[in-house]
């Protein structure tokens, strides 16, 4: 389908903004799809983190270390040290 949108600007008669719908909606659908890739990579990295964190608490060692390693903040690893 073809959408043809016309708008006048200053006493001009000029159509502009012709654009395929179908391929405006398949580009949208790619944005979504990347932004859920990414935000499922960034999920999966934290997870990781956290477990790695537990990891290195079951080995006893400092919280202020296992942030600084992690690179989560000392109240998460607190939290998760609460699981143990």
């Amino acid at each position: 389908m073809l959408m043809i949108f016309g708008k006048s600007i200053e006493g001009a008669n000029e159509e502009i903004g012709v654009y395929d719908k179908e391929a405006a909606d398949e580009f949208v659908r790619q944005i979504d799809m990347e932004d859920a890739k990414e935000k499922g990579k960034k999920q999966g990295l934290a997870q990781k983190a956290k477990e790695i964190a537990l990891n290195m608490l079951k080995a006893n060692m400092d919280i202020a270390d296992v942030s600084k390693l992690t690179g989560l903040k000392q109240k998460e690893i607190i939290k998760l040290s609460s699981n143990l």
